[in-house]
């Protein structure tokens, strides 16, 4: 059932990709190079002297913004792409009037203002940025109505606008309507602006909200409105997440609970087609007629809010019918011997008839495209994490990465010929980068930069499992292991299809670090050192069979991953090559000096100050130049903690040595039975012959 789940999410996510892989194309019909912005109809280029298209320019800035495919979008012959930042600015300064409504209405100035927060959170410009950019134009042909806005920032605009609320956001003789209220606030949000000056817009929002649960509940056909009701859901939504406070200072504002059965009334007036009727208009345009909220907008806006939507198999079905409605209704125009694609919203019949794309209308579409792929790859990340038992991430935590002792090592590449610490090696090389990057991007690609993929190699014992969960905790990302038997538990005969299955999953993951646990023999080398082979042909195939998964997860760029071996020397080098792995790292112990001054983890102390004082007490009694420093030093993890209990036998290690039942020469005793029986690293044997071979064999790449 799982797989068939998973399956279906996955089936719609290609149908809503395979829409949205024209966004780029579909845009060039309608690119104004005369000034640098769009234009609404292909079949109506404007002339040198046409006004900019100010509203049909901003959701191209969305839109090319949201799909991150601006730097792609070629604007000349020379290959100059697209500059989101320079558009902005050049809108900033036009006349906000959209087909002659008034100067700075408020349907323009939330597209506006949309616009501007989508930079903000593409990352294209800083918020702060935008909000202290100005208008400039004193030379509006109605002086009056410009000078509301006339030489003041974005943030004296929004702060305006917030003050004024209602009237700031209605059109005409229309009441606020809930899209353009959206649209503003979602603007406003993501450039941070200040929630306590968002009580005024929540209130409007809660007052809409109940009163379109009231009339479609009650099945009043004649004034309710689904489309607002969508809208003032989505806007509620967002200020309840962004400042939960509000809660409780705003009368009637709905509840989660009541929030979700709304979703289920809107999505209860879908017709048959997969789309919603028109309802009431916003405001009417003068020489054109009634402006509609198109059920898209109403879409998108309900599926960014409510990222969880396609989770629910009902309304997952629901949303399938509307994405069959996109690929119906999506259209196709001819022009100066290219081919466009787009859509319509039919809001002008003889546009529609000419089965003529409109570019904001094509790029309402892409948003929500790119809205929904986002949703259901969220929605499959969780399901796979669901079905393996695991929680989804918490915030970083960096106390079990904290808590590693320190391991100092050779690593060729990092730090020259000295040995340096692991934890500070790894710690530099992908920890950090990915927390600093976390702060300014909300991008879940892992930075390129970033040393992402790694074998660990070492003898047992040494804590391989642990480094690699402790540094998942200090990013916050989600831990996932790997062990054999998730490869071959339907049987070897079938272990190729379910490595596919398996490795799908794992592409599907963002901001997780899977660990691939003793996987020794699934990965062993396919010949020995004189060519010969000498694996069955099950086991070379379970080897051949991960190389190019292990290529497409590190390509994808989505996880870290991480290899742990016993036996580094017996992985085929096909798997061990640059482009698999970032960095190989042996995995030793670490330094007596390391365990001793971190003694409390290994045995009861009174208290955390007498640490300092048992350490300081011990490496006096087992200095650097003492022949057991080495022995110690090679002491695994479970091994020094295994001597500790023997020595202290349950009782406190200060009490033990303030009351000389243990002295100099009893610990040193203890410590050489202990080295010379019970330490496998320093003991003569294979894994002492391990440690001596490969302890110098770190490399980072």
């Amino acid at each position: 059932m799982a797989e068939s789940e998973l399956e279906r999410l996955r089936t719609l996510r290609r149908r809503v990709e395979y829409l949205n892989r024209t966004v780029l194309d579909d845009y060039y019909a309608f690119y104004d190079r005369n000034h640098a912005a769009f234009y609404r109809l292909p079949s109506q280029p404007p002339t040198t002297t046409t006004p900019i298209s100010v509203t049909t320019s901003a959701t191209a800035l969305m839109t090319l913004s949201l799909n991150r495919v601006a730097n792609k979008f070629v604007v000349d012959d020379d290959g100059n792409t697209l500059n989101l930042p320079k558009l902005f600015k050049q809108l900033l300064d036009c006349e906000w009037k959209s087909a002659e409504l008034p100067q700075n209405n408020a349907f323009t100035t939330a597209l506006i203002v949309r616009a501007a927060g989508r930079l903000a959170e593409g990352d294209v410009v800083d918020s702060a940025t935008l909000l202290s950019l100005k208008r400039h134009n004193t030379n509006a042909s109605d002086a009056k109505s410009w000078q509301k806005f006339n030489r003041k920032t974005i943030s004296e605009i929004i702060d305006l606008v917030l003050s004024e609320v209602p009237d700031s956001l209605s059109v005409f003789e229309y009441s606020a309507a809930s899209p353009i209220a959206y649209w503003f606030l979602d603007g406003a949000i993501n450039l941070d602006i200040e929630a306590s000056k968002l009580k005024g817009i929540a209130q409007l929002f809660a007052n809409k909200f109940v009163r379109q649960v009231s009339l479609i509940s009650a099945g009043h056909s004649a004034l309710m409105d689904p489309i607002a009701l969508a809208m003032s859901a989505a806007g509620c939504k967002r200020i309840g997440d962004f400042a939960p406070e509000l809660r409780a200072d705003v009368e009637m504002f709905p509840t989660e609970e009541e929030l979700r059965y709304s979703i289920h009334l809107f999505f209860e007036r879908q017709n048959e087609a997969g789309a919603w009727e028109k309802y009431f208009p916003m405001f009417h345009y003068p020489s054109v007629g009634s402006n509609h909220c198109w059920h898209v907008e109403a879409l998108e806006s309900l599926i960014r809010e409510f990222q969880d939507i396609p989770d629910n198999n009902d309304l997952l079905g629901l949303l399938e019918k509307s994405v069959s409605w996109l690929e119906t209704n999506q259209v196709a125009w001819n022009q100066d011997g290219k081919s466009f694609s787009g859509w319509n919203s039919g809001g002008q019949l003889n546009s529609l008839t000419r089965g003529e794309p409109e570019s904001w209308a094509t790029g309402v579409v892409h948003m929500f495209l790119c809205t929904l792929r986002k949703s259901i790859s969220r929605t499959i990340r969780l399901r796979i994490l669901k079905n393996r038992g695991i929680a989804t991430a918490p915030t970083p935590n960096q106390g079990p990465w904290d808590e590693l002792l320190q391991s100092q090592i050779k690593i060729k590449g990092y730090g020259g010929e000295d040995p340096q610490s692991l934890k500070d090696a790894v710690w530099n090389l992908t920890i950090r980068p990915i927390l600093d990057a976390e702060v300014k991007s909300n991008v879940n690609l892992v930075p390129k930069l970033v040393k992402r993929s790694a074998l660990i190699f070492g003898p047992p014992g040494t804590g391989k499992t642990r480094f690699v969960r402790a540094l998942a905790a200090a990013i916050g990302w989600d831990f996932l292991e790997i062990v054999p038997s998730d490869f071959v538990d339907d049987g070897l005969e079938r272990v190729y299809s379910k490595a596919n299955r398996l490795f799908e999953d794992l592409n599907d993951l963002e901001r997780a670090v899977v660990f691939f646990d003793e996987m020794d023999a699934m990965l062993q080398r396919r010949v020995d050192d004189t060519g010969q082979q000498q694996l069955s042909v099950e086991q070379q195939f379970m080897t051949t069979s991960m190389l190019p998964h292990l290529a497409q997860l590190y390509d994808g760029r989505k996880v870290l991953f991480f290899f742990a071996t016993n036996h580094q020397s017996s992985f085929d080098d096909a798997i061990t090559r640059a482009g698999r792995f970032d960095m190989m790292l042996f995995m030793g112990p670490p330094t007596w000096t390391e365990k001793a001054n971190n003694v409390g983890i290994f045995t009861k102390l009174e208290d955390g100050d007498r640490e300092k004082d048992v350490s300081k007490q011990l490496l006096g009694w087992i200095p650097p130049s003492h022949g057991l420093n080495d022995s110690l030093t090679r002491a695994t993890f479970a091994e020094t903690k295994a001597m500790f209990r023997d020595i202290c036998q349950e009782k406190k290690l200060d009490v033990l040595i303030d009351g000389s039942d243990l002295d100099e020469t009893g610990f040193l005793d203890s410590v050489k039975e202990w080295a010379e029986n019970e330490f496998s690293l320093a003991t003569e044997g294979v894994l002492k012959e391990q440690y001596d071979r490969e302890k110098d064999l770190s490399e980072v790449r």
